[in-house]
């Protein structure tokens, strides 16, 4: 894990496993790092950052680095870094329609409990979080990270039990990607994924499908129900 950097700089202190040597490894990541944190900064809207091919290690010290970064923070950005696909993704200053689901939700849980659906008991043990950092993720996604548009877990619980991801078109590969992560590396605490994906349209106006997905008893993910406009 890395240390917190100050303004501008980056130390990583994890051991790096790689067939390049740890000061080429670290070199690429320091390179990486800056790039990111430059584009961050200096953003002034919503954005995605997307980086392929990320060899695992570096993505995990790299993301690491980022989560601990003032600045960074400061921005409310989401990082996400799947280590099976070789992914990183940045979701820089999330909009309000990226979040409208966690209002529509929280209102449905609050349903549940008036209807005696959710009894207050287990209303008691359930922890809503968005944005959360999680780690500790089952092989093959075990060097991943990963920062959920929000997401339900219980008080006793490392993982969430149901997860939200969220984002424009243009996330629809790291949407798609999320569900394995979360239903394989996530078993067996991951229960439900819904992917959110948003599309513009003329006059101001915006699109979007949901679908929901659960593990299959083969080991992947599979749709949950039929996906539906919102």
């Amino acid at each position: 894990m890395s240390e917190r950097p100050d303004e501008g700089t980056w130390q990583p202190s994890g051991e790096l496993r790689s067939t390049t040597s740890k000061e080429e490894e670290n070199s690429s990541a320091q390179e990486l790092f800056n790039s990111i944190r430059s584009a961050i900064v200096a953003a002034i809207e919503s954005a995605l950052l997307s980086y392929e091919n990320i060899d695992p290690n570096t993505g995990r010290l790299v993301s690491l680095s980022l989560r601990e970064d003032a600045s960074i923070e400061r921005s409310e950005s989401r990082i996400h870094h799947n280590s099976e696909t070789t992914l990183l993704q940045i979701s820089v200053m999330p909009t309000h329609v990226q979040d409208c689901h966690q209002e529509w939700f929280i209102k449905e849980l609050f349903s549940m409990i008036q209807a005696g659906f959710l009894l207050q008991n287990e209303w008691n043990i359930i922890v809503p979080r968005t944005g959360t950092t999680f780690e500790g993720f089952r092989p093959p996604y075990a060097l991943s990270h990963k920062e959920p548009d929000s997401c339900i877990l219980t008080i006793d619980q490392g993982m969430p039990t149901i997860v939200f991801e969220s984002g424009w078109t243009e996330s629809h590969p790291r949407l798609r990607s999320d569900t394995n992560l979360w239903t394989i590396g996530g078993a067996s605490t991951v229960q439900l994924v819904f992917t959110i994906q948003w599309s513009k349209l003329s006059g101001g106006r915006v699109e979007g499908v949901m679908e929901v997905y659960n593990r299959s008893a083969c080991g992947h993910c599979k749709p949950a129900r039929p996906s539906g406009a919102v």
